[in-house]
């Protein structure tokens, strides 16, 4: 029997368990929810912490609020034969700039545009403009570009939201860079000492297409060897000769020298790959003088031998 006046016992008198205990195990102190701190309470609940404030920085994606500066990488200057590909492809690097900071801008998307009217050129699919996204680097890498059939020469700019590179400097022409330099005739020739060699010395220059090239300069160059060589016309071992609309170049009258032996003469034009090399050679003239030497006014008894063999030097005129 109970005490009058004393209260049943009930749930409601139960001593409540600490919140950590509820599930069997306690609740870690610290935890990390991605990079918000999770920092637990003496009341048993759990709060998140604002993150640390992040340094601010260039975006380097295009959307800041700074200033873009743009350098031309490659493919200025440059000309190409009318219909043909360009060699070096177009290429410029974007900066941006934040305050006292700057980076690659990347992920921005660069229109390439040709600014032309006549001469010209187009890109993959006949397009005068297109649109390249930079890389990590910042750099912007046009597609193959092709000059039309029109000769003379323009720009392409590259440009972003109100800013551009300095113009791509382009040409089209009727032939196409030089390439490479040939003899094509006056090799292997010979000529007497004071003498002109009869052939001149011929080159063929050609672009990267095996087409000839006009109004190209041809230099020759004489290449003395042990005293043997030649001067052009004119004097000199020197000459410099203008590619005729065969994409030819003769050199003036070449005249051998006063030393017998071999020599070359090279051909080359600048930018070429390669030049061409002459074997020639100056002869001796015919005789036409005998001089005594050694072995004169000597004596010896009969049936022996002269103590010193006979000699005599031999000259051509």
């Amino acid at each position: 029997m109970k005490a009058a006046g004393s209260a049943a016992p009930g749930r409601s008198g139960r001593r409540a368990r600490p919140a950590c205990k509820r599930f069997g195990r306690a609740l870690p102190a610290l935890a990390l929810l991605g990079t918000f701190p999770v920092v637990a309470l003496s009341t048993g609940a759990a709060v998140l912490s604002a993150p640390p404030a992040l340094a601010a920085g260039p975006t380097c994606s295009g959307s800041g609020t700074g200033s873009y500066t743009f350098t031309d990488v490659a493919g200025t200057p440059q000309s190409a034969k009318v219909g043909t590909a360009f060699a070096t492809p177009l290429e410029v690097q974007v900066t941006e700039n934040i305050g006292t900071s700057s980076c690659p801008a990347a992920n921005v998307n660069i229109q390439f545009t040709v600014q032309a009217t006549g001469a010209g050129a187009i890109f993959n699919g006949g397009l005068t403009a297109v649109s390249v996204e930079t890389d990590s680097a910042g750099t912007a890498t046009a597609p193959a570009l092709y000059a039309n059939n029109v000769t003379g020469s323009y720009t392409v700019t590259a440009g972003f939201d109100g800013y551009s590179s300095p113009p791509f400097q382009l040409s089209n022409t009727t032939v196409g860079v030089v390439s490479s330099v040939t003899a094509s005739s006056g090799g292997g020739q010979s000529a007497q000492i004071g003498d002109s060699f009869a052939t001149p010395l011929q080159v063929l220059v050609t672009d990267t297409y095996a087409d000839p090239v006009a109004g190209a300069t041809v230099n020759f160059d004489v290449v003395t060897t042990a005293g043997a060589g030649a001067t052009f016309t004119g004097g000199g071992g020197t000459a410099a000769v203008q590619t005729n609309s065969e994409g030819l170049a003769a050199s003036p009258t070449l005249t051998a020298g006063t030393t017998s032996g071999a020599f070359t003469v090279t051909a080359s034009v600048p930018g070429a790959s390669s030049m061409a090399t002459f074997a020639l050679t100056d002869r001796a003239g015919a005789a036409a003088t005998l001089t005594p030497g050694v072995g004169t006014s000597q004596s010896a008894e009969l049936g022996t031998d002269f103590p010193v063999p006979l000699a005599v030097t031999v000259t051509d005129a």
